[in-house]
């Protein structure tokens, strides 16, 4: 049952009495969409009271909110806690700290070729295009890096890769 009312802010709002049958899909669309986010109790709750009323609201959607699964899956106690970000000391020369990453996923040239490992100098931001294959072993990448960095450039002290499985 429905019936209408208005509040002491002089806003209306739709009383919902009686059955879950029709509390249970407003609580679903305020928490589940996609658009809402699983925030726990507090947003569902404002979502609500903007156009709804009915008795123990609170408890009622906090109850639902505890019983939802995904919310329980994506809760922060069942992930690794993140370790602090650790600064990174500025380099004092060139060429004394690089950055290196993958580009894939292009087509293979007349070579084979169909990825690029890009090193970067995180002082003086140049970088060396390296033209290799997205199949390449840690050893071929050490090959091209000796190669293509280490013979113009000497050797880094910091090598800073963004943890791809080719690094480890």
């Amino acid at each position: 049952m429905l019936t209408h009312y208005f509040n002491t802010r002089d806003t209306s709002s739709i009383w919902v009495l009686g059955y879950n049958l029709l509390r249970t899909p407003l609580i679903q669309e305020s928490h589940d969409n996609p658009t809402s986010g699983h925030f726990g109790v507090d947003k569902p709750m404002k979502t609500l009271q903007r156009n709804y009323y009915w008795p123990n609201m609170a408890d009622v959607v906090r109850k639902y909110v505890s019983s939802c699964t995904a919310c329980h899956i994506m809760k922060s106690s069942h992930q690794r806690a993140a370790r602090p970000l650790q600064p990174l000391d500025p380099p004092k020369r060139p060429w004394q700290h690089v950055t290196m990453e993958y580009v894939t996923g292009l087509p293979a040239g007349p070579s084979g070729n169909d990825a690029i490992l890009v090193v970067v100098d995180r002082l003086t931001k140049m970088a060396h295009f390296i033209a290799c294959q997205q199949k390449i072993a840690a050893e071929q990448t050490a090959q091209l890096f000796i190669a293509n960095v280490i013979r113009l450039h000497g050797l880094p002290t910091a090598i800073i890769s963004y943890r791809d499985p080719k690094f480890t």
